[in-house]
């Protein structure tokens, strides 16, 4: 790419971002089943992790 060139992005359509989406969802199954991880497991921790966030936001540790 030339020097001072930019190249503007399209912004993904609908269609794309569900693709994505739905990419990243089967690649996340597919790595936890690998790990042995239980799908409670992964809600607890997820849930673990919003709470970590909402209350580093209230001590304003953002």
């Amino acid at each position: 790419m030339a020097y001072g060139v930019t190249v503007d992005k399209k912004p993904m359509s609908r269609e794309e971002m569900l693709r994505q989406a739905q990419a990243l969802h089967r690649d996340l199954v597919r790595k936890r089943s690998a790990a042995g991880i239980t799908t409670a497991e992964l809600e607890r921790d997820v849930k673990e992790v919003f709470e970590e966030i909402k209350s580093s936001r209230r001590s304003g540790r953002n």
